[in-house]
């Protein structure tokens, strides 16, 4: 059996942080099982640095009673806040497959024509990312490309 490299502590972490900020689509994960990391963890920094609220991150994880409950508490979670790239927390669902917690969003309120910084649509966005049921549920809703 060939001699296994050795890490070192701070190389096996900053690689277990990269692991975890990872987000899986929802078409090759089962539906409650995703690889993304709590919203406690490490990913708090990147989260700051782009500017994408708990909201965000759990639209994108496919956490919808998260969703319930952040929307719910009325503290900095509105569906409509915008990350620095002009994303919003439908957009993130959207991207990642997450139809249930897209509804939500769209219950909600949340805009279903938001544009982000380069133009793009959440329309547009579902279409490209082949998930025909988000892109129906948008165009239900009065979205457009």
């Amino acid at each position: 059996m060939p001699a296994q490299k050795e890490i070192s502590e701070k190389d096996a972490v900053k690689k277990s942080e990269q692991d975890s900020l990872k987000l899986t689509p929802a078409k090759t994960a089962p539906k409650e099982e995703k690889q993304v990391p709590k919203l406690k963890d490490a990913s708090d920094t990147t989260k700051k640095k782009i500017g994408m609220t708990d909201l965000m991150y759990a639209a994108a994880s496919g956490q919808t009673e998260k969703c319930r409950l952040l929307v719910g508490t009325g503290k900095g979670n509105d569906v409509n806040a915008k990350d620095n790239f002009g994303w919003t927390a439908l957009m993130y669902s959207a991207k990642y497959g997450n139809s249930e917690t897209c509804a939500f969003l769209i219950k909600k309120g949340a805009d279903v024509n938001a544009k982000d910084s380069d133009g793009n649509t959440v329309l547009a966005l579902a279409k490209k990312e082949k998930y025909p049921e988000i892109a129906d549920l948008l165009e239900k809703a009065g979205a457009k490309e």
